[in-house]
């Protein structure tokens, strides 16, 4: 048989059919690669064949617009088969014309006609006589199908996992894509989950999914996902009269940020009171807190308690103008009576340990009272993000409202449950906040306030009520400062006072979108919210709603 060796160092194969030879060969630093074939006597000197090839899969007579690959395989009857050499030629777009020992030709595919040649040649220099000849056409590749479904959600708060469906057959990957900038690939179009790990709770992003092949892309619906950490459940709030819903005949006499009482100054808190009278009545803890602060006659405040609520691990508190905390403070003043009565147990204001003593959420704190001012009895309650021990009550008017105080009645309503839901309260002032809700009146509305109608107090949204002559062209404009894009549900505030039309006649506009015109009935609404539908707002958009 004859033996092919091998040296390393000067890259030379040499061939033997002697032993000693190839002794010597290896002597020399040659390695022996056996025996590659046998010699058979035919009374003559052996004679050389040429190399022959066949397809290891049968080429396509068409193929889409993409990589296409085409596989062989070859034979000699002196030469190895890696040793052999092979001479491809394509024809048409995109045409190629290279020698190579791969038994593999891969290409990327030029649109029409083409003719692939493979010629193999052996180490004696002989080609085969029957190569290889396909005659195929490359057709363009019809676009993806957008992936559909795109899903995102966080079970640890460390990483936002996107789900997404997508069954095309010419989809080759996709690409990822969050706040509009390109975050991965994935090569496998059967892999139709991606994990982003490089978030941050208290963020929201905005994620696409991109379908691609060699034609081009289509793109997925954007979705936008906050990494909330969840919204508090545990520790949600109820409101700590009417408990738990804000019922039974109670209402906000002079809510948050309201001009009512001093002139030009603005309210810090929300005044409840109860129709029919209050006094006495009880008031409940909103959540699960302690008590840091507690004062039984503070000069302008009377009775009052401070308690703190801190949110579970991993969760937070969202306060009205977006920002997220895990603690939040609450005042209660104007207090008949403080004690702690739950769980079984009763402590007297003496027993109440500020900074030890806690409370559970719908335990009993103490009841409505009133000082001496003329007020009347009513809860003076705020909302804090933080707490000054130095200066633990502060004011109850500002000339700016602090940071810091925010609209209790607001807070609560976007802390009680992992609804998800963010509901935005209109606000009459706009010094410190951007605000979610602007409202400009015209010069033909006339303005009075509760304080004006003391048989009837209670008028129309925080205690202002405007109100033209039917005869007089007037409008009115509440511009809407859009935190995120999304749905929302619109609502209309119905005074209970001069408000007797059947068609009161709205004109939303979004953007470049609209009028859109939306009549609320008001002739049977008593100061209360009217739900006028569920539209989607964009953030980048101007959007208002007219009044005429």
């Amino acid at each position: 048989g004859w033996r092919r060796l091998y040296h390393p160092i000067l890259d030379d194969h040499a061939y033997t059919i002697s032993q000693l030879a190839a002794n010597q060969l290896i002597g020399q630093g040659y390695l022996d690669e056996g025996i590659q074939g046998y010699l058979v006597s035919t009374g003559g000197p052996p004679v050389n064949q040429p190399p022959n090839m066949i397809w290891v899969e049968q080429p396509q007579g068409q193929y889409l617009a993409d990589v296409i690959t085409f596989y062989w395989r070859s034979s000699d009857d002196n030469t190895a088969v890696e040793d052999l050499f092979y001479h491809v030629i394509i024809s048409g777009t995109n045409s190629q014309d290279i020698w190579c020992q791969d038994t593999v030709f891969t290409w990327y595919a030029g649109l029409g006609s083409h003719t692939l040649t493979v010629t193999a040649r052996d180490a004696e220099g002989l080609l085969d006589p029957t190569p290889l000849t396909h005659s195929f056409s490359v057709v363009t590749q019809p676009l993806p199908q957008a992936p559909t479904n795109l899903q995102a959600q966080s079970n640890d708060n460390q990483h936002i996992t996107l789900s997404w469906v997508s069954n095309d057959q010419y989809t080759d990957e996709f690409k990822i894509f969050r706040d509009n900038y390109w975050l991965a690939d994935i090569r496998d179009r059967n892999i139709r989950q991606y994990f982003d790990s490089n978030v941050v709770v208290g963020k929201t992003y905005q994620y696409q999914v991109r379908a691609y092949n060699y034609s081009g892309y289509t793109d997925s619906q954007p979705i936008v996902f906050e990494l909330t950490g969840g919204i508090c459940n545990e520790n949600g709030f109820n409101y700590p009269v009417g408990y738990p819903n804000f019922t039974q005949n109670w209402y906000d006499a002079q809510p948050f940020g309201s001009v009512l009482y001093l002139a030009n100054k603005f309210h810090a808190g929300a005044d409840l009171n109860k129709k029919g009278g209050d006094l006495g009545e009880t008031i409940y803890a909103p959540s699960n807190g302690v008590v840091v602060y507690k004062n039984d006659n503070a000069s302008g405040w009377g009775k009052c308690l401070v308690i703190s609520f801190k949110a579970p691990g991993g969760y937070y508190y969202q306060f009205p103008d977006g920002t997220k905390k895990s603690i939040v403070y609450f005042l209660f003043a104007h207090l008949q009576e403080i004690f702690i009565q739950g769980g079984g147990d009763f402590l007297s204001y003496e027993q109440i340990i500020c900074h030890q003593t806690t409370v559970q959420k719908g335990w009993q704190i103490g009841t409505v009272g009133e000082i001496p001012s003329g007020s009347g009895p009513h809860l003076h309650l705020e909302c804090w993000s933080s707490y000054d021990a130095s200066n633990p009550l502060g004011y109850g008017y500002y000339d700016e409202l602090p940071i810091h105080k925010y609209d209790p009645m607001e807070f609560i309503a976007n802390n009680r449950s992992l609804s998800g839901s963010f509901a935005i309260y209109c606000h009459n002032y706009n010094r410190h906040t951007s605000g979610a809700v602007y409202f400009e009146p015209d010069q033909n509305w006339t303005r009075v306030t509760g304080y004006q109608q003391p048989s009837n107090p209670v008028l129309g949204y925080n205690n202002y009520l405007f109100y033209s002559a039917t005869n007089r062209m007037a409008q009115a404009e509440w511009r809407f400062n859009i935190p995120t894009d999304g749905e929302y549900d619109l609502y209309v505030h119905v005074p209970n006072y001069a408000y007797t039309t059947t068609r009161a006649w709205y004109n939303l506009v979004r953007g470049q979108t609209g009028p859109q015109y939306l009549y609320v009935d008001g002739s049977q609404k008593n100061n209360e919210w009217v739900k006028v539908g569920r539209f989607y707002f964009r953030s980048d958009m101007n959007n208002y709603l007219l009044l005429t």
